[in-house]
């Protein structure tokens, strides 16, 4: 006689077709009757999981955008373990270009990917391909393809000026770009390249003759303002630290 699982026992014969398993744990129990009527009192058993389920995992990060780091730290979890991860695995779905994947380890339900030598602009979203790792039971996946749940903004590129420029209204000369005045407050306009936060007064100073200046920016993102007064007489160059 059979038993499948905790069902009936019924008589059988030798192979056993067994179909329309469902998912999951299954037990097979066989035991023998000898013609006196004795019955095997240890069946012997076997035990077999079936998983037609695809692996599929969640790609995160805590790493803040944007950055100007140039090694980025993923974590991978998996909803089973897997096998088969391999760096050829994975693409950026973002726009920068040249990254380098670095998956921690080949198998196990949660690894760590660094990814390295992104060109130092653009954008970063780690991408595991579909059907790239293999469960214990012989199926691939994820089953499409798996994307960074956060995007990073990469920007390696320091910011610069565009532009230090005197404003029309501070030259009181005979024109109002022959950089003559008698105006006690200067008023320069200051452009940078991109976005930029931390401008402050003691960023500042004059490259010129005049002494005693003080210097007042304003403003936000690309485009600020400088007040610059309190300057005696000789010239004035307003000068942006670097860095």
């Amino acid at each position: 006689e059979c038993q499948l699982d905790s069902g009936a026992w019924t008589a059988c014969t030798s192979p056993k077709a067994l179909a329309g398993l469902t998912e999951g744990s299954h037990t097979f129990a066989v035991k023998a009757t000898d013609t006196a009527g004795n019955t095997d009192a240890s069946p012997a058993a076997v035990g077999w999981v079936v998983d037609v389920t695809e692996p599929e995992t969640t790609i995160t990060s805590t790493q803040a955008s944007p950055t100007n780091g140039s090694s980025f730290t993923y974590t991978l979890t998996f909803s089973e373990s897997v096998s088969g991860i391999a760096a050829g695995d994975f693409t950026n779905a973002g726009t920068a270009t040249d990254c380098t994947f670095t998956p921690s380890a080949a198998s196990g339900s949660s690894i760590t990917l660094t990814v390295t030598t992104c060109s130092t602009t653009g954008t970063l979203q780690p991408r595991l391909a579909a059907n790239g790792v293999t469960d214990a039971g012989g199926n691939t996946g994820p089953a499409a393809d798996s994307d960074a749940t956060t995007t990073l903004v990469l920007d390696r590129v320091a910011p610069s000026v565009t532009t230090i420029a005197l404003q029309a209204g501070s030259d009181t000369g005979t024109s109002s770009s022959d950089l003559i005045t008698n105006a006690t407050t200067l008023t320069y306009d200051l452009v940078f390249s991109e976005s930029v936060t931390g401008v402050a007064s003691d960023d500042f100073t004059n490259g010129g003759t005049a002494t005693g200046c003080t210097f007042t920016p304003s403003g936000s993102g690309t485009t600020y303002t400088v007040s610059v007064g309190s300057c005696s007489a000789g010239t004035v160059i307003l000068r942006f630290a670097a860095n």
